[in-house]
């Protein structure tokens, strides 16, 4: 989400001004992670159970989809085509492995966990729209204030638990004492 929202500010920072220009495409391209994040359990899952034939066909038809989008939106829009044609590919292959673990697995996707790490990013982006257009404009600033919101209210909709943060805390000290 915030990919979608500074698209064009986190292009200036790390590539200069002159790549500003496909900022709508890198929003779109965000877009299509997000939703394919959805089913990276579903994935997971089919991988466990050895349903690689499946995994190869849900691949296969997202690259064909890409390519017959590919031809079809990249002469009329460009660059633009190009992130739809990506962003409908990686939507189409997530929804291939949901109702494959849906249908097969008969795997129930925690719908209210997916529904509560959304408002919690949502609201989120609210805040930060309201700094950038009052307070701050500093992207980078802006950045590690939209995360430590979101990790603030995934802490308060238990999202995130006390044991992940003892989790990373330990990781962090198991990491500090081998160096």
């Amino acid at each position: 989400i915030i990919i979608m929202y500074l698209s064009k500010d986190i292009l200036k920072l790390l590539f200069g001004s002159s790549y500003t220009s496909g900022y709508l495409a890198l929003s779109i391209l965000a877009f299509g992670f997000l939703i394919s994040a959805v089913s990276f359990t579903s994935r997971k899952l089919l991988e466990v159970y050895k349903k690689s034939n499946l995994i190869l066909i849900n691949s296969m038809i997202a690259i064909v989809l890409n390519v017959v989008l590919n031809i079809i939106l990249i002469p009329k829009f460009d660059i633009i085509g190009a992130a739809i044609s990506s962003a409908i590919s990686f939507i189409v292959y997530s929804g291939l492995f949901i109702v494959q673990c849906i249908s097969i697995l008969k795997f129930k996707h925690p719908i209210m966990q997916y529904f509560k790490i959304i408002s919690a990013s949502v609201f989120s982006l609210v805040i930060l729209i309201l700094f950038k257009l009052y307070l701050i404009k500093n992207s980078i600033i802006l950045i590690v204030i939209y995360g430590l919101i979101y990790l603030l209210l995934a802490y308060l909709l238990k999202i995130i638990h006390k044991e992940e943060f003892n989790l990373l805390r330990s990781l962090k000290d198991k990491n500090h004492n081998n160096n």
